[in-house]
C-alpha cells in the first residue's frame, strides 16, 4: 500500500460517518489523498529550495578564514637552520667530486671469455 492509499484510508474513515454511499466515500477520499500528495510534493520542493538557498557557497568564502600556505621553514628551529645549510653544501660538494658508491657497484665487471664460449654452464 503506497502513501496515496494510506491517506485515502484515513480520509475514508473520517468520511464514513458523514456519507452513506461507499462509492462517494472512496471517490472523495482518493480526491483528498491526491490533493494531500500534491501539497506534500509542493512543500517538499519548497523546503528543499529553501535549504539549498541557505547552503554555504565556497565561492563566497571570507579571505580572513583562509590559512596561509604552509611554509616548511616554520618547523625549522633557527639554531638548526645554519647547521642544516652547512651540511647540505658539504654533501653537494662531496657528490660532485667523486664516484658514488652505488653507481660503482652496479657496473658490470670483466667478462670471462672461457665461460662465454664454453658449455653454457
Amino acid at each position: 500500500m503506497d502513501l496515496r492509499d494510506e491517506f485515502a484510508v484515513q480520509i475514508a474513515a473520517a468520511l464514513a460517518g458523514a456519507l452513506s454511499d461507499p462509492a462517494q466515500i472512496a471517490r472523495r477520499s482518493y480526491d483528498y489523498a491526491d490533493a494531500l500528495l500534491a501539497e506534500r510534493a509542493r512543500r517538499i520542493d519548497a523546503d528543499e529550495a529553501r535549504a539549498i538557498a541557505e547552503e554555504f557557497n565556497p565561492d563566497e568564502l571570507d579571505p580572513e578564514w583562509l590559512e596561509e600556505r604552509f611554509d616548511p621553514t616554520w618547523d625549522v628551529d633557527p639554531r638548526w637552520a645554519a647547521e642544516l645549510a652547512a651540511d647540505s653544501s658539504r654533501a653537494e660538494a662531496a657528490d660532485s667530486e667523486g664516484v658514488r658508491p652505488g653507481l660503482a657497484r652496479t657496473q658490470p665487471g670483466e667478462v670471462d671469455a672461457t665461460r662465454v664460449a664454453g658449455t653454457g654452464a
